[in-house]
């Protein structure tokens, strides 16, 4: 119980955990945030967002040193979000995949233009807008410099500036490679806001979640959000076949197990895994309705069971 206690005093466990597996992850509200300013028209009749299928490829630099690349690709939308897809490749570590989400309609309170400048572009000499704002994550608050080319709506480059775990940070992405797609119309489909719910019963605590389908994304696919803020934490995104929320990225161990007494009696699921940094999950499933019975999180040695308890209506 004292480790419960812990986690939500200070979070130092899920909630840091969980949302930051890297630091460039950390600040996609960012690039978010971007998507929303060059997505911003005013002179267009019929106004043109940026669509599914756009892709971003930034080289990163962190703190003055090579850092490796984030490509940054819209694969999903509902009607409020944006659903990304981050592939982070570093020369000291395996690539890695995550998922996260930025708000179409909502800009930060605090962007300003703070002023115009040239840039030096792999399209050559540019005339760019310079919008700043902050954000606030686990890591701490970070100021955000979006350059930004009015012309042709392209985010030619970020810095990324503040401190990190008390310790002095600067980010600066540089885009190397920017492969946009538009649209001038969007309906999100019935599938969006369909939610499974489950609990966890750890010693006399009792902690719900909730896997919820929050954006339609590209080949029948949807964006899912496992919600762990009953655990002092934050909701964790995967992109999956169906709405009830098995990642694409998991694994099949090759293993089946008998679950009893679950809310449609004894089922026999396959068990899949998948790691985040050092969390793992091991999600029970049954392949014929596409049902997650019950998930596990196990974390700093501990194992956090989710067991369904309602279905997606």
């Amino acid at each position: 119980m004292e480790f419960k206690s812990k986690m939500r005093d200070d979070r130092s466990g899920i909630s840091t955990l969980l949302i930051a597996v890297v630091i460039v992850v950390i600040v996609v509200v960012a690039a978010g945030a971007a998507y929303v300013v060059l997505s911003d028209d005013k002179d267009n009749e019929q106004k043109e967002t940026l669509a599914p299928g756009t892709v971003l490829i930034f080289d990163i630099t962190v703190n003055g040193e090579e850092a490796g690349t984030l490509e940054q690709t819209l694969i999903g939308q509902s009607s409020d979000v944006s659903f990304f897809m981050l592939k982070t490749t570093s020369k000291d570590a395996p690539a890695v995949t995550q998922y996260n989400t930025s708000s179409k309609n909502d800009l930060p309170e605090d962007l300003e233009l703070i002023r115009t400048t040239s840039l030096d572009t792999k399209d050559g000499v540019k005339t760019v807008q310079v919008f700043k704002f902050t954000i606030t994550s686990a890591a701490g608050t970070l100021e955000v410099l979006s350059y930004i080319d009015p012309e042709n709506n392209t985010l030619y480059k970020e810095e990324i500036t503040g401190l990190v775990q008390g310790k002095e940070y600067k980010e600066v992405r540089i885009l190397k490679e920017y492969e946009p797609v538009w649209q001038t119309s969007y309906k999100e489909s019935k599938s969006i806001g369909k939610t499974s719910e489950y609990v966890c019963h750890f010693g006399t605590a009792v902690y719900p979640s909730k896997i919820k389908c929050i954006a339609d994304c590209l080949n029948d696919q949807y964006g899912v959000a496992y919600d762990f803020s009953s655990l002092g934490g934050t909701e964790v995104y995967f992109l999956s076949d169906n709405i009830q929320g098995l990642p694409t990225d998991a694994i099949n161990t090759g293993k089946t197990e008998l679950l009893r007494n679950t809310i449609d009696g004894d089922v026999t699921v396959e068990v899949w895994t998948l790691s985040l940094g050092i969390d793992v999950f091991t999600f029970y499933y049954e392949p014929d309705s596409h049902t997650v019975y019950k998930f596990m999180l196990t974390e700093m040695g501990y194992d956090f069971v989710f067991d369904l308890t309602k279905k997606p209506k």
